[in-house]
C-alpha cells in the first residue's frame, strides 16, 4: 500500500512528545517570568523614588504619599490603583511653594503620575504593591519607597524591598 501522509498513530506520537516538553518548561519559563517582573518592579520603586524627589524640589516641600497598587484596575479602600492614577488632575501649578500645616505638606501620590513624574505603563500589570512613605515610615525614616510583592508575583509574593534616600535598593528590615 502506497500511502501518502502520516497515520493517527504517529500523529499522536509527536503530540504526546511536545505535550511532554511543554510539561517540564513551563517551571522554567514561570521562573523566568518572575524574575522578570521582580527587576521591573524594583525598577519602577527606583523610578518613584526619584520622581518623588523631584516633585519635592519642584513643588518646594510637597511630599507625596500614599499606596500604590500595580495589578488592579479599581481601587480599594487603602489603595491607588495604576489606572485610577492616570485620571487625576495636576494640582502642581496651584501649589503656593509652602506647604499648609493642615496637610503637612503632603499630598496624594496620584499626582506624581498626574503631573507626569510618573508614567503609568511602568507600574500597570505588575503583581506589587509600592507603598511612597517618603521618609514618613516611623521605623526607618530614611526610606522612600517600599515595594511588596503580592500573591501573583510567584515565588517574590510577600517580598518586601525598599528604596532608600540615597537610591541604594535592599531588603526591608522587619515589618
Amino acid at each position: 500500500m502506497n500511502s501518502k501522509g502520516f497515520t493517527l498513530m504517529e500523529v499522536l506520537a509527536v503530540l504526546l512528545i511536545l505535550a511532554v516538553v511543554v510539561m517540564f518548561a513551563m517551571p522554567g519559563i514561570r521562573f523566568v517570568r518572575d524574575e522578570v517582573r521582580y527587576g521591573q518592579a524594583k525598577n519602577a520603586a527606583v523610578k518613584m523614588a526619584d520622581a518623588m524627589r523631584t516633585f519635592y524640589q519642584d513643588s518646594k516641600g510637597y511630599r507625596p504619599v500614599g499606596v500604590l497598587k500595580g495589578k488592579l484596575e479599581q481601587e480599594d479602600a487603602d489603595s491607588l490603583s495604576v489606572v485610577a492614577a492616570a485620571q487625576g488632575n495636576c494640582a502642581h501649578a496651584g501649589y503656593s511653594g509652602v506647604p499648609s500645616a493642615d496637610n503637612g505638606g503632603t499630598v496624594d501620590l496620584a499626582q506624581l503620575f498626574a503631573c507626569d513624574y510618573l508614567s503609568t505603563k511602568d507600574f500597570a500589570g505588575l503583581p506589587y504593591q509600592f507603598e511612597a512613605s517618603n521618609g514618613l515610615f516611623e521605623a526607618d525614616p530614611s526610606i522612600l519607597v517600599q515595594a511588596i510583592g503580592t500573591a501573583a508575583a510567584g515565588r517574590h509574593g510577600g517580598d518586601r524591598w525598599c528604596v532608600y534616600r540615597d537610591s541604594s535598593v535592599s531588603e526591608c528590615e522587619g515589618e
